[in-house]
Protein backbone atom coordinates (compact mmCIF):
# COMPACT_ATOMS: atom_id res chain seq x y z
CA UNK A 1 0.00 0.00 0.00
CA UNK A 2 3.19 2.31 0.80
CA UNK A 3 4.19 2.10 -2.50
CA UNK A 4 0.97 2.32 -4.17
CA UNK A 5 0.56 6.02 -2.29
CA UNK A 6 4.11 6.83 -3.58
CA UNK A 7 3.38 5.89 -7.09
CA UNK A 8 0.10 8.17 -6.95
CA UNK A 9 2.14 11.14 -5.63
CA UNK A 10 4.77 10.93 -8.29
CA UNK A 11 2.58 10.91 -10.97
CA UNK A 12 0.28 13.95 -9.58
CA UNK A 13 3.50 15.44 -9.28
CA UNK A 14 4.44 14.33 -12.64
CA UNK A 15 1.32 15.70 -14.33
CA UNK A 16 1.51 18.99 -13.12
CA UNK A 17 5.07 19.91 -13.56
CA UNK A 18 3.86 18.65 -17.44
CA UNK A 19 0.89 20.78 -17.60
CA UNK A 20 2.93 23.87 -15.82
CA UNK A 21 5.84 23.31 -18.27
CA UNK A 22 3.25 23.29 -21.18
CA UNK A 23 1.76 25.99 -20.16
CA UNK A 24 5.11 28.06 -19.77
CA UNK A 25 5.65 27.06 -23.99
CA UNK A 26 2.29 28.12 -24.91
CA UNK A 27 2.61 31.80 -23.76
CA UNK A 28 5.53 31.81 -25.93
CA UNK A 29 4.42 29.19 -28.09
CA UNK A 30 3.32 30.94 -31.44
CA UNK A 31 4.41 30.74 -35.40
CA UNK A 32 2.73 33.67 -36.71
CA UNK A 33 1.23 36.58 -34.54
CA UNK A 34 -0.84 39.55 -35.77
CA UNK A 35 -0.16 42.97 -33.13
CA UNK A 36 -2.73 45.17 -34.06
CA UNK A 37 -2.86 48.95 -33.12
CA UNK A 38 -6.25 50.33 -33.08
CA UNK A 39 -5.47 53.88 -32.51
CA UNK A 40 -2.87 54.32 -35.34
CA UNK A 41 -2.64 51.18 -38.20
CA UNK A 42 1.33 52.52 -38.79
CA UNK A 43 1.97 50.63 -35.38
CA UNK A 44 0.42 47.45 -36.89
CA UNK A 45 3.04 44.65 -37.52
CA UNK A 46 3.39 40.99 -37.72
CA UNK A 47 5.92 38.45 -36.02
CA UNK A 48 6.79 35.11 -37.86
CA UNK A 49 8.88 32.71 -35.42
CA UNK A 50 11.91 31.08 -37.16
CA UNK A 51 13.41 29.63 -34.08
CA UNK A 52 14.23 30.04 -30.44
CA UNK A 53 15.98 32.94 -31.04
CA UNK A 54 15.07 34.67 -34.59
CA UNK A 55 12.29 36.31 -35.41
CA UNK A 56 11.05 37.72 -38.68
CA UNK A 57 9.09 41.45 -38.57
CA UNK A 58 6.55 42.44 -41.21
CA UNK A 59 5.19 45.75 -40.69
CA UNK A 60 3.16 47.70 -44.13
CA UNK A 61 4.63 50.73 -45.42
CA UNK A 62 4.15 52.68 -48.13
CA UNK A 63 1.66 50.21 -49.80
CA UNK A 64 4.90 47.50 -49.56
CA UNK A 65 4.94 44.85 -47.07
CA UNK A 66 8.18 44.99 -45.42
CA UNK A 67 10.00 41.99 -43.61
CA UNK A 68 12.97 42.72 -41.01
CA UNK A 69 14.96 39.89 -38.98
CA UNK A 70 14.94 40.01 -35.36
CA UNK A 71 17.56 38.46 -32.80
CA UNK A 72 15.59 37.76 -29.70
CA UNK A 73 17.27 37.21 -26.11
CA UNK A 74 15.42 33.96 -25.35
CA UNK A 75 15.81 34.83 -21.78
CA UNK A 76 13.77 38.12 -21.98
CA UNK A 77 10.11 38.10 -23.59
CA UNK A 78 9.87 41.65 -23.96
CA UNK A 79 10.58 42.70 -27.79
CA UNK A 80 11.84 46.26 -28.04
CA UNK A 81 11.22 47.47 -31.77
CA UNK A 82 12.85 50.54 -32.67
CA UNK A 83 12.28 52.73 -35.49
CA UNK A 84 14.16 50.67 -37.77
CA UNK A 85 11.18 48.94 -38.25
CA UNK A 86 9.31 52.27 -39.50
CA UNK A 87 7.52 52.53 -36.54
CA UNK A 88 7.18 56.76 -36.02
CA UNK A 89 8.39 55.69 -32.18
CA UNK A 90 10.05 53.19 -30.72
CA UNK A 91 7.05 50.21 -28.88
CA UNK A 92 7.93 47.33 -27.10
CA UNK A 93 6.15 44.10 -27.13
CA UNK A 94 5.73 41.98 -23.97
CA UNK A 95 5.25 38.85 -24.81
CA UNK A 96 4.01 37.12 -21.87
CA UNK A 97 0.58 39.37 -21.93
CA UNK A 98 1.07 39.77 -25.88
CA UNK A 99 0.60 43.57 -25.25
CA UNK A 100 2.80 46.69 -27.04
CA UNK A 101 3.62 50.01 -25.53
CA UNK A 102 5.63 52.67 -26.36
CA UNK A 103 8.67 52.83 -24.96
CA UNK A 104 9.18 56.32 -24.05
CA UNK A 105 5.89 56.98 -21.92
CA UNK A 106 4.58 53.32 -21.72
CA UNK A 107 1.78 53.99 -23.73
CA UNK A 108 -1.02 51.36 -24.56
CA UNK A 109 -0.84 50.96 -28.44
CA UNK A 110 -2.79 47.40 -28.86
CA UNK A 111 -2.45 43.32 -28.76
CA UNK A 112 -1.48 40.43 -30.55
CA UNK A 113 -3.08 37.26 -31.69
CA UNK A 114 -2.06 34.26 -33.51
CA UNK A 115 -2.93 33.89 -36.75
CA UNK A 116 -2.90 30.51 -39.11
CA UNK A 117 -0.70 31.23 -42.09
CA UNK A 118 1.61 33.76 -43.23
CA UNK A 119 -0.69 34.68 -46.03
CA UNK A 120 -3.68 35.64 -43.56
CA UNK A 121 -1.00 37.89 -41.62
CA UNK A 122 0.14 39.75 -45.20
CA UNK A 123 -3.98 39.66 -45.48
CA UNK A 124 -5.09 41.30 -42.77
CA UNK A 125 -1.84 43.53 -42.39
CA UNK A 126 -3.20 44.85 -45.82
CA UNK A 127 -6.37 45.10 -44.75
CA UNK A 128 -5.57 47.06 -42.06
CA UNK A 129 -3.40 49.37 -42.98
CA UNK A 130 -6.62 50.02 -46.23
CA UNK A 131 -9.08 50.94 -43.53
CA UNK A 132 -6.45 53.36 -41.89
CA UNK A 133 -6.12 54.93 -44.94
CA UNK A 134 -10.03 55.21 -45.97
CA UNK A 135 -9.54 52.49 -48.47
CA UNK A 136 -12.19 49.61 -48.34
CA UNK A 137 -10.66 46.29 -46.09
CA UNK A 138 -9.92 43.00 -48.08
CA UNK A 139 -11.70 39.89 -47.17
CA UNK A 140 -9.51 37.49 -45.28
CA UNK A 141 -11.27 33.95 -44.81
CA UNK A 142 -8.57 31.68 -44.57
CA UNK A 143 -10.16 29.03 -41.95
Amino acid sequence: MKNFLIFIYIVIFLNFSLKSIANNNEIYGFNIMLCDSLKNANYNFGIEKINKSKLLIYKFQNNKLKKYNFKKNSENFVLNLNQKFDFQEPVYLNLTNRQFYKINNDEFLGGCFKVKSKAELKCKLNSYYNVYNNKPPLACNYN
